[in-house]
């Protein structure tokens, strides 16, 4: 009798375990395709409406936040001790971190509802966070304008980046107007990396992001809904400015006053132009340049 009270307890037991694991969804079935969606990669009709009902389905209706790709510029304190590229290189790492698939989706891995949602969908947390950001990344490139040239802010970028690069100068070292300088340099790791991402979307995507923007609109966040390099522009320094100072001419923040190296003028100002701007007139008509003969104007 008690060889069959033990059994009896030995099975419930046993059914138990079976039920918790069936509940957790330890034994679903293995997933016939677990590749990830790349950025440069179509997204069909299928897949789009595939991650819209993942997210209806979610308690908010709008997706979980892990898609911070979008990072503010650099922004290093006065007191930073290290060399400036190695800031540069701390910083890249962290754009590097943000943009990575595998971190999105070990964010992820704590959001119980999600994972139920996603075993009803048979998508992993990988292909969900590769398709949401393939999807988010075609909206933000969207709204580019015309005159935002990716190939022209990455060849720009480039070359600013490539000096910081070989900048072996303690940050906390550097003048305000020096610090100021390189900041502003900095901000352009921050524009490559997004204008590398943008240009990798296929104009397929592009065109099915704005066919379902208003739906698409109402569960992204912020940041994938507006124009991506708007709030890190610098039309000056994108576009070039009529004075630059070159790198083998050297910069003005490397420039030593001496009183005893300035040079003083000793003429006597022109009596006659003092009196005259003193009594608040002009220097008159600028004079004409005199037409060579035979300029072809009339009368020539």
């Amino acid at each position: 009798m008690n060889a069959v009270v033990e059994k009896s307890k030995w099975l419930i037991h046993l059914l138990a375990v079976l039920a918790m694991f069936l509940a957790s969804g330890c034994m679903d079935e293995p997933l016939d395709y677990v590749e990830v969606k790349r950025l440069d990669e179509p997204v069909s009709e299928a897949e789009l409406q595939s991650l819209l009902r993942i997210v209806h389905a979610l308690p908010e209706g709008r997706l979980p936040r892990f898609l911070e790709v979008f990072q503010p510029v650099p922004e290093w304190n006065r007191s930073r001790n290290l060399p400036v590229n190695e800031l540069l290189e701390e910083q890249r790492q962290l754009l590097e971190r943000r943009w990575s698939i595998d971190a999105m989706a070990e964010s992820l891995q704590g959001n119980r509802i999600l994972r139920r949602v996603l075993r009803r969908e048979r998508m992993t947390l990988k292909q969900f966070v590769s398709l949401a950001l393939a999807v988010g990344v075609a909206m933000a490139r969207s709204t580019l304008r015309e005159d935002q040239d990716l190939d022209a802010i990455l060849q720009k970028g480039e070359i600013a980046l490539k000096r910081l690069r070989r900048d072996t100068r303690p940050y906390s070292s550097l003048t305000k107007a020096g610090m100021y300088y390189v900041a502003q340099q900095a901000r352009w790791l921050t524009r490559v990396y997004r204008a590398r991402y943008l240009k990798m979307v296929p104009d397929a995507n592009v065109q099915l992001v704005r066919s379902h923007w208003p739906e698409l609109a109402k569960v992204f966040p912020e940041p994938f809904t507006t124009n991506p390099l708007d709030a890190i522009s610098d039309p000056l320094e994108e576009r070039g400015v009529p004075f630059k100072e070159l790198a083998e001419t050297g910069s003005d923040d490397n420039l030593r006053w001496s009183p005893s190296r300035a040079i003083v003028g000793s003429d006597v100002p022109d009596s006659q132009m003092a009196d005259r701007s003193a009594a608040g007139e002009g220097a008159g008509p600028a004079p004409q340049a005199p037409h060579p003969a035979g300029d072809g104007r009339p009368g020539a």
